[in-house]
């Protein structure tokens, strides 16, 4: 049996666990979709949400790069969308860096 194995982990999305949709532990899941439909959103939402429940999780992308996928994370976690973020030049950049530093400051 495997280590910590959890059979039906909540992911805190009412909808997604009101569904036949099922995450446990030691299982890989896919989420896979067309170009802009939130994958990437939802994945990182879900990453937050078993974070807090200190479920470990790995995530990794065939489509965006390091730097995209970290920009995403600061600008959902300083609540701007990922979209105007990536417009205003943020992603990849120190200004990325400088306003995660921030928001974890603030929330301190």
């Amino acid at each position: 049996m495997i280590k910590n194995f959890k059979p039906d982990i909540k992911t805190d999305i009412p909808k997604l666990d009101s569904s036949d949709v099922l995450f446990a532990g030691g299982e890989l899941t896919i989420i896979a979709g067309q170009p802009g439909m939130g994958k990437t959103a939802l994945t990182i939402l879900l990453m937050k949400n078993f974070v807090e429940k200190k479920i470990n999780n790995l995530f990794f992308s065939l489509e965006m790069t390091e730097p995209k996928i970290k920009a995403k994370m600061v600008a959902f976690e300083a609540g701007i969308n990922p979209k105007v973020y990536e417009k205003l030049g943020f992603e990849g950049s120190e200004s990325a860096t400088r306003l995660h530093k921030d928001k974890i400051i603030k929330a301190n």
